[in-house]
């Protein structure tokens, strides 16, 4: 996977990340990930392999929250490059 699919593959999970949170907001608990995957326009056959996914919201928004605070926590002990 190339830099270009990373940035899409995480651009996606954040935008299904946000859509839970609004949805958790609206008393929602669970949610069909191949069903909210075709909601933002990801292409049938992709979302087909996600459609026995149903996932506690909660758990996957904490899950997202924890992944994203590890990178950033790694980002910022990775040395920056000098130019000199």
């Amino acid at each position: 996977m190339d830099n270009e699919e990373k940035q899409e593959e995480q651009e996606l999970q954040d935008t299904l990340v946000d859509l839970m949170s609004v949805l958790l907001v609206h008393g929602y608990t669970h949610v069909n990930l191949g069903a909210l995957m075709r909601i933002v326009g990801v292409e049938d056959e992709y979302a087909r392999d996600y459609d026995d996914s149903d996932v506690e919201i909660i758990d996957a928004v904490a899950q997202h929250q924890e992944m994203s605070e590890n990178k950033e926590n790694n980002s910022e002990s990775d040395p920056k490059p000098t130019i000199h």
